[in-house]
């Protein structure tokens, strides 16, 4: 931290010298190379059930590329799972050169991009993103939109996951089982009981 303070303070006087202030500094980068921003965004999706559907959420991800994102035409995907990077444009396929991990990256038209995992501790699943823009307010809006966008397409997966959930094994038909359960119970004690008495008719 002393070593990154003392850097900006040097920096802070290089630009006194030419009559500007860090942030003149900043936004000549930004109008060089682009009015770049990033941000993430963290879903959690609650209990056992919501574990269970960041896993089937990922699983489809991964086997659904996406021809785009939030309309930003997907290029490039990164699986660190299965270790592979492939070009959607050329089918290109090479190793990621990393250790596994459940990420999933997309990069996107126009230097947008997308990366998705799952927290290895907490039912929540996290979206990290950024875009290019003309200018910060154009960069902000950007932003603001891929969210959105984001966020809408993660909640209906999340929903399709709990109706499937719900299909294979609805809570109402659990407590339909348990009566069936309990029916047969009885109904075995009552024929047991009926055989032992005719046990006890042929044995006398």
């Amino acid at each position: 931290a002393v070593v990154a303070t003392m850097a900006l303070c040097e920096a802070a006087a290089y630009y006194r010298g030419q009559g500007k202030t860090l942030w003149d500094a900043m936004m000549d980068m930004y109008e060089k190379y682009g009015y770049y921003v990033d941000d993430i965004k963290t879903v959690t999706l609650k209990g056992v059930e919501g574990s269970k559907k960041i896993g089937h959420i990922m699983n489809i991800l991964r086997a659904n590329v996406p021809e785009q994102v939030a309309g930003y035409k997907t290029k490039v995907v990164r699986d660190y799972r299965l270790e592979y990077i492939r070009n959607i444009e050329t089918g290109e396929v090479k190793p990621t050169g990393f250790p596994n991990a459940n990420v999933l990256y997309y990069e996107l038209e126009n230097d947008a991009w997308l990366a998705v995992r799952p927290s290895g501790t907490e039912p929540k699943i996290k979206l990290y993103y950024g875009i290019k823009g003309t200018s910060l307010e154009d960069a902000d809006a950007k932003l603001e939109s891929l969210q959105a966008a984001l966020v809408e397409k993660l909640n209906k997966l999340a929903e399709g996951q709990q109706v499937l959930l719900e299909t294979l094994a609805p809570k109402n038909r659990v407590e339909e089982l348990e009566d069936e359960v309990s029916f047969l119970k009885s109904l075995i004690r009552m024929h047991s009981e009926q055989i032992a008495e005719l046990k006890k008719k042929i044995g006398a």
